[in-house]
């Protein structure tokens, strides 16, 4: 959870925007996939993996956990991947 309004991501840092349809997914007995097991799925990839890489290891994170039976909310994920500022110029 982010509290500040403001944040800044280094080069090739990102930051993965979701629904909570994806935290609140139930698995076989009934638990939630909660932000644990969001930051395990996301933890296991490497540090050079893309957008969507992480979008993928997400979905079958949570299609593992719910043995295929998550659809009982909406689940959608953004992830946003800061890009070396090289060749930009600012002004202050």
């Amino acid at each position: 959870m982010i509290d500040s309004p403001n944040l800044h991501l280094e080069p090739s840092e990102s930051l993965l925007l979701h629904t909570d349809g994806i935290t609140a997914a139930r698995g076989t007995s009934n638990d939630p996939f909660g932000e644990e097991r969001l930051a395990d799925a996301l933890n296991r990839l490497g540090e050079r993996c893309t957008a969507q890489d992480a979008i993928d290891a997400v979905t079958e994170a949570v299609r593992v956990f719910t043995g295929g039976n998550d659809r009982d909310d909406d689940q959608a994920a953004l992830v946003l991947t800061a890009t070396s500022a090289v060749g930009l110029t600012t002004t202050a």
